[in-house]
């Protein structure tokens, strides 16, 4: 899994694209991932540039935040 969401990473990276709810998602993933690992910092890392990823991060209601999250 971790792979597939490095390579989704990648093909967004490539594609110079760093605002896009697909981006979103990979990065929630694999925050996800890292929570599982005990990871936290690193799940910590992802959740906020899944924060940024989205078209407009500053807008996001604090339930919206936390639904994220």
């Amino acid at each position: 899994a971790q792979m597939a969401l490095n390579l989704s990473l990648e093909h967004y990276q490539n594609a110079r694209i760093t605002k896009a709810y697909g981006l979103m998602s990979v990065w929630v993933e694999k925050g996800k991932l890292a929570q599982i690992n005990e990871d936290h910092e690193e799940a910590l890392e992802c959740f906020i540039k899944a924060e940024k990823a989205t078209h407009d991060h500053a807008e996001l209601s604090p339930h919206e935040k936390l639904t994220l999250w």
